[in-house]
């Protein structure tokens, strides 16, 4: 093998090692109880709120996502 090839092996090998290897676990989400998110769908003043509430958890959004929404576009006014 000619040195280029060496340096760019040992150099992957180090990136691997040093980099891929030493990430810190991912934290997973809490889940919500039955009991939870029925009392988050009771606390829901309207049956829209709670239509757009029951859509978001059943979706998986991100309370970012969520706030971030516009009420005109994922809400229709009736």
């Amino acid at each position: 093998m000619r040195p280029p090839s060496i340096n760019s092996a040992v150099a992957a090998l180090r990136f691997f090692f040093t980099v891929t290897l030493v990430r810190e676990p991912r934290r997973l989400p809490a889940v919500l109880s039955v009991e939870e998110v029925t009392l988050l769908l009771q606390a829901a003043p309207g049956p829209k709120h709670k239509a757009a509430f029951a859509t978001a958890y059943g979706a998986g959004l991100r309370v970012s996502v969520v706030v971030a929404s516009r009420s005109a576009t994922s809400i229709p006014s009736v």
